[in-house]
């Protein structure tokens, strides 16, 4: 067909002014296939976009108008249609400089990004190779391979293509300068040229902009051109290229794998059964195996549905005359899905949630520990919008280094947080209403914004906000995403009233929220009001709420769960509740919240309550929200703080206070995560920092403090008592590689540190080490009625007796030094089956269990016939298997020190004490019999084991045979001792 339409061009042009569109074409039908195939290198997993693409759509074309119509057209018209075939998608060819230019480019950044946080796209795998350091893109892994070349490939890829039509004008336009592809123009008339561009980039666009293209254009001679007309028909001609030969398998040989959508757009042409287009129809059916498959090719079908029906309703305004004739229509767009079914005709099943009552969910899973903690939702939007535009009116030169920066500190006093609370009731009732205002000066909101606030968990989506917080170094960017956001308010409030100006759009909002659980269902209201300068930008949130009295005439009310101190919350406030016997345990719990948020947050937060105003974070009553270290490389913030008997660590999470599991012996901290990956690390509520997160942050934590140890120990040089806690810190939790830090033999103050002996005489810690050659530890499994540790000296022995209270952890700090002195540990005797007797030594002891408790510990039998529950192995097995100690008799089944064991239980002496004993795997196995539901032993030596046993030994030359027979021995003395059934 193409042939046929060169052929009425050369004749409609030949001898006048027109052929040179005739030349300019076949010049390009040569010139353009050439950059085409410039496609497939960065687009190989893509349909492809050739000359055969080009000329399936001219066909389609013709198929649709028919060959008598074809005839009628000018022949710029035709000109138009056959150059834009070949033109509309080379904007996917892209050279190396603009390839270069946008792997550097902040927006190629932020799309990497937007990948990133969404676990449904389907290019998240290949994005996850990938971090921004320093605003580049990097490899996480330092290893290049297949994988990383494809991602590379796939997402510039789907990059490019989201904007490759506008491309296409570009090139059309200017193809020397773009591609260096040598098209002349200047011939033909750069209006036109700009036309032809026009009709190319509309071929992805919403269809009201292929309406803004002219219906009628000068032409060349007396023709007109129609370029509306043509960039329908290129748009329905491309959408109807769906035959099965779309994909190469030369191109995909190119590639170790393909993204999912790409595979699913193959399957589509794949799944093409039926396949009629003319004049008077369109009729396709496609059968498919897969829902997804299905549905995308049943999106497919909804396109070229509703570009026919659009064009149908503006077919006046978009052909020529009405002797072109009209559109084909539908008779079939059908999709089978074989097999699978549908609830609906074109509706893939799957569960959703009922917008109503995601709510009511939400507050029924306990989401949030009370309800008041919503209000750190609304104050957190409050900080992350103040500190863009403290970010957004900084000097450029400006550059803050860390959050200690004078410059930044100055500036942050520019944006308080205001909240107000007053009482707006007046009648008698006992029940009180509130009015509670939250007042900042951030960049405000926008029409745009409502959409993100109104949807739970898609803040992460607005792409603005997003670029700016990408500008700003981590430790000052919001903290992200928690909980459902601003939608919480709505469990305290059924309305919400917003006045806002946008710093962007100095656009000036009232807004109404209602809470979706109410009889207004979720409504937002919106109207714009007129603005002056003096309106700064910024939000101001009120919300009303009713309580009721600390002291009601009527019991209606228990508020004995209610554990907060009222009575210091009245002196702090300056309220009396006898005289204000309306103030509402509601409102104590507000007033709790904003002072909680208020303790480190970077922005000073003022609270007017009954008309005094106060700072809640005032630093001059001892409130301290800065902190004197930060580190860098891990965006963590903190001050040591000497410990005192039972205080512990606090965290924080970018200001707000949060709980954890972390604590550490004989120095306090108060720390501030800055790191902005949320989700990864703190609760949906706020209230904890995540197990998996704690489990690798206590080493990162422990880094960074020993990093500083030597500047704080030099401020604290004239505190005896700090120095000495400073000392069993730096040694109490030493690993090998921090001597790059500081030199362990600096801080050896902790051998002058005294403890008190049971005689009454002081000893220092020092002591123990140069004059003892034993330490016995009475380790209690039960403290006793005073579990307070104690201390005694018998000659030059120390004996501690281990009861389960150990202040400031000088137990633990002498267990942990002694490991590195006393290099043997036994088990000795004990009368008391609640304590264990255990034996630090430096010689070698001739035993290092005592047998009876090995043999309880291993078979959960004794050799008593006491039946104790209470004894120190009492115990539900933890592990089918057990390491115990290896006695020298046993030393063929000795393993290597080093061998990594974790997979069992290496708890038979405590590792705080000692980990270096000789070690073997246990013979004996638990399970649990179903019927007496009781632990049973059994002796299990496998081939595995045997192997397993070989292959780790502490002697390479032990042979299995060796092993078998010092297993056999083992279990045939341990057998023998048993005179008792399972306890």
């Amino acid at each position: 067909m193409i042939h046929k339409l060169e052929k009425i061009l050369f004749e409609k042009t030949k001898d006048s002014q027109s052929d040179i569109l005739y030349t300019q074409w076949i010049y390009d039908k040569k010139l353009v296939p050439r950059a085409l195939s410039l496609i497939a290198g960065i687009f190989p997993h893509y349909s492809m976009h050739d000359q055969s693409h080009s000329e399936t759509v001219i066909n389609n074309i013709v198929r649709i108008v028919g060959e008598d119509v074809i005839e009628k057209f000018t022949a710029i018209d035709i000109w138009l249609l056959l150059t834009s075939a070949y033109y509309h998608d080379i904007g996917m060819a892209i050279p190396a400089d603009r390839i270069e230019e946008t792997l550097k480019s902040k927006d190629f950044l932020s799309y990497i990004s937007d990948i990133q946080s969404d676990l449904s796209h389907p290019l998240y795998l290949y994005a996850s190779h990938f971090k921004e350091e320093h605003r580049r893109l990097v490899l996480k892994d330092s290893s290049f391979n297949i994988n990383i070349y494809d991602s590379v490939k796939f997402l510039l890829a789907d990059y490019f293509r989201r904007f490759h039509a506008n491309r296409s004008e570009q090139i059309i336009i200017n193809p020397e300068k773009e591609i260096s592809l040598n098209s002349p123009r200047g011939v033909i008339p750069q209006r036109l040229i700009k036309i032809l561009g026009a009709i190319c980039a509309s071929h992805t666009e919403d269809f009201n902009k292929v309406l803004e293209l002219p219906k009628n254009e000068v032409g060349i001679d007396i023709n007109d051109a129609h370029p509306r007309y043509i960039a329908c028909l290129l748009r329905l001609g491309d959408l109807l290229d769906l035959d099965n030969n779309r994909f190469s398998d030369v191109f995909l040989r190119s590639v170790k794998s393909i993204p999912k959508d790409s595979l699913l757009h193959k399957e589509k042409h794949f799944s093409i059964t039926h396949f009629s287009v003319d004049t008077t129809t369109i009729d396709i059916t496609a059968s498919c195996d897969d829902y997804n498959v299905a549905n995308i090719t049943q999106s497919w079908f909804e396109y070229i549905r509703q570009e026919i029906v659009n064009q149908m309703l503006n077919w006046n305004n978009i052909v020529p005359n009405k002797s072109m004739g009209y559109l084909p229509t539908i008779k079939n767009l059908k999709v089978n899905l074989n097999t699978w079914r549908y609830i609906h005709d074109k509706e893939k099943p799957r569960f959703k949630v009922d917008n109503e009552q995601a709510l009511q969910l939400l507050k029924g899973a306990g989401l949030y520990q009370t309800p008041w903690q919503c209000l750190r939702e609304i104050l957190q939007n409050s900080v992350d919008a103040s500190l863009l535009r403290l970010w957004l009116e900084k000097n450029e030169n400006d550059d803050f280094n860390s959050p200690n920066d004078s410059k930044l500190l100055g500036m942050l006093e520019n944006y308080p947080i205001n909240v107000t609370i007053e009482e707006v009731s007046k009648s008698d009732n006992e029940d009180m209403e509130w009015k509670i205002t939250v007042e900042d000066n951030g960049i405000g909101l926008s029409i745009n914004d409502l959409e993100y606030l109104s949807i739970t968990g898609s803040s992460r989506k607005n792409k603005i906000r997003n670029q700016i917080i990408s500008e700003m170094p981590e430790w000052l960017q919001p903290s992200g995403e928690f909980g459902i956001g601003f939608q919480s308010i709505f469990m305290i409030t059924d309305l919400v009233h917003i006045n806002t100006k946008s710093f962007f759009t100095q656009q000036e909002l009232e807004i109404e929220l209602s809470n979706p659980d109410s009889e207004r269902r979720g409504d937002i209201l919106i109207k714009q009001v007129a603005s002056t300068y003096k309106r700064k930008p910024g939000t101001i949130l009120s919300f009303r709420i009713k309580t009721s009295p600390i002291f009601p005439q009527k019991e209606k009310q228990d508020y004995t769960d209610i554990k907060i101190n009222k009575y210091k919350f009245y002196r702090e406030l300056y309220i009396d509740p006898f005289e204000h016997k309306k103030v509402s345990a509601e409102l104590e719990f507000i007033i709790q919240e904003l002072n909680k948020f208020a303790k480190a947050s970077c922005l000073d937060i003022y609270l007017s309550i009954r008309g005094d105003k106060h700072i809640l974070n005032d630093k001059s009553k001892g409130i301290n929200n800065t902190f004197q270290f930060f580190n860098q490389e891990e965006q963590i913030q903190f001050n040591i703080i000497p410990k005192v008997k039972d205080n512990e660590t606090i965290f924080y999470y970018k200001g707000q206070r949060i709980e954890s599991r972390i604590d550490f012996n004989f120095l306090c901290f108060e720390v501030n995560i800055l790191k902005c990956n949320a989700k990864d690390i703190v609760s949906l509520d706020r209230n904890y920092l995540k197990y998996e997160f704690e489990f690798d942050f206590f080493e990162v934590l422990k880094k960074c403090i020993i990093k500083e140890i030597p500047k704080y120990a030099k401020e604290q040089s004239s505190n005896t008592d700090i120095q000495h806690m400073i000392s069993m810190f730096v040694n109490y939790y030493w690993e090998d590689d921090y001597n790059e830090y500081l030199n362990l033999d600096t801080y050896q103050q902790w051998k002058e540190y005294q403890i008190t002996i049971n005689n009454g005489n002081q000893y220092k810690l020092g002591y123990f080490v140069d004059n003892c050659n034993d330490i016995y530890i009475y380790d209690y499994a039960y403290g006793p009625d005073t579990p307070i540790n104690s201390y005694e000296i018998k000659d030059n022995a120390l004996y501690i007796h281990d009861k389960g209270y150990d202040e400031l952890a000088i137990s633990r700090f002498l267990y942990r030094i002694f490991k590195k002195y006393f290099q043997y540990i036994s088990e000795e005797e004990s009368s008391d089956k609640k304590c264990r007797i255990l034996h630090l030594s430096k010689t070698k002891p001739e035993h290092i269990i005592y047998e009876n408790n090995l043999l309880e510990y291993i078979t959960g039998k004794s050799t008593t016939e006491e039946d104790d529950d209470d004894d120190i192995f009492s115990f539900i097995p933890a592990n089918l298997r057990y390491i115990i100690p290896c006695e020298d008799k046993y030393k063929a089944l000795k393993l290597k020190d080093a061998e990594d064991l974790k997979f069992v239980d290496t708890a038979y002496f405590p590792s705080l004490i000692s980990n270096s004993y000789p070690k073997m795997i246990s013979p004996f196995t638990f399970r649990k019999d179903e019927g007496s539901l009781k632990y049973i032993y059994e002796v299990k030596i496998t081939e595995f084991l045997i192997d397993w046993v070989k292959e780790h030994n502490d002697n390479p030359s032990i042979t299995r045979e060796e092993i078998k027979e010092a297993y056999s021995k083992f279990v045939d003395e341990y057998n023998g001792k048993l005179n008792r059934n399972t306890n």
